[in-house]
């Protein structure tokens, strides 16, 4: 497994190294010394295996299975060549990721975890808006002050925090970090910008709660907002209302998509949706399911989805409202509560 969740998910184990062998009669989890107590603990009811220098190999030596699927995301073509080689007498079989397909429909418990990561992000999120200080405040401090917030809430970051103003809000998944450095490389000061009256800021941020996932993105004005940002403000909100339609069980996810985007063209925004409107929230921030274009990808109950509309212009700023949906059979639940209005500080 590339990253860890597939096995947590199956398992329940979150070490940083292990592998998984499934079969009709067996369900081995291997690791080294570092993790024996901790894979104890989490995977009860699996047969743990310690060993200091462990590959997959010692799993297919000792049972030998005729066949073994491989799941072509989660390991390299290489190493696939090399346990071929190894062992020509079994049959590898190419599978679609069926445990990411399967970790798209959420239990009661993965819910539960995840309302409390929104939650959580909500929370913290209103303390940030609090901070922000016309002339003074700078983008970099907003981001640094959501990590020691989170940290001291015993979780982290579930991925870089978005937190861009003024002109730098244009850039989609923009670090504020990052641009500060290539401000400073290119000799211009201040370097870490500095949040002007009048400025959108554009905060697009995430936590973990039990290794759980949320992802939520709000807009504030530093001051009053002009004629033109809440055109902008108002033509987000109308693409959520208005794509939240399509996400109900039985619904091809990348009609959501469409409508957005046909949303906000009419509303006189020519390049429609410039990036995805949606993607699975969980063990990973970005997961199935998706509302990409280039799938077939069908709601059911249980999935958790963000929806994310957004309208960006280089040199302007841009905007970008995220909700997190859980997809019921009654249709779309919004777990965050935190306001969509438009919040002039």
């Amino acid at each position: 497994d590339k990253k860890g969740e597939n096995i947590r998910y199956l398992s329940g184990f979150t070490g940083s190294s292990g592998v998984c062998l499934l079969t009709q009669d067996v369900k081995i989890l291997m690791t080294d010394f570092r993790y024996d107590l901790q894979a104890r603990q989490e995977s009860a009811g699996w047969d743990i295996r310690i060993k200091r220098d462990y590959s997959m190999s010692d799993l297919i030596k000792k049972y030998r299975p005729r066949r073994l699927g491989v799941i072509g995301g989660e390991i390299s073509f290489t190493r696939v060549n090399r346990l071929r080689k190894a062992f020509p007498k079994i049959k590898f079989v190419d599978l679609p990721n069926i445990i990411k397909e399967m970790r798209a429909v959420k239990s009661p418990e993965e819910i539960i975890a995840i309302r409390a990561a929104v939650k959580m992000m909500d929370k913290v999120l209103r303390e940030l808006w609090n901070m922000v200080k016309p002339g003074a405040t700078t983008d970099c401090e907003l981001a640094e002050a959501l990590k020691i917030k989170l940290i001291k809430l015993g979780s982290d970051v579930s991925f870089a925090p978005i937190i861009l103003s003024g002109s730098d809000s244009a850039f989609i998944h923009g670090d504020p970090f990052k641009l500060s450095r290539e401000r400073e490389r290119g000799g211009i000061s201040p370097a870490k910008r500095i949040i002007q009256r009048g400025d959108i800021v554009q905060f697009d941020v995430g936590c973990w709660v039990d290794g759980y996932a949320s992802d939520i993105s709000r807009v504030v004005i530093a001051g009053k907002a002009t004629a033109e940002q809440k055109k902008i403000h108002r033509a987000v909100c109308e693409a959520i209302e208005a794509a939240a339609v399509y996400y109900k069980p039985g619904i091809m996810a990348k009609k959501a998509m469409r409508e957005a985007d046909r949303t906000l063209k009419r509303l006189g925004f020519k390049e429609g949706m410039l990036h995805g409107l949606g993607h699975g929230i969980g063990l990973e921030v970005h997961e199935l399911p998706t509302t990409s274009i280039d799938y077939n990808f069908v709601f059911h109950p249980g999935n958790v989805i963000s929806l994310e509309p957004g309208i960006y212009e280089e040199g302007y700023g841009g905007m970008r409202i995220e909700r997190d949906v859980l997809i019921t059979g009654n249709g779309p639940e919004f777990l965050d509560e935190l306001t969509t209005d438009l919040i002039e500080l």
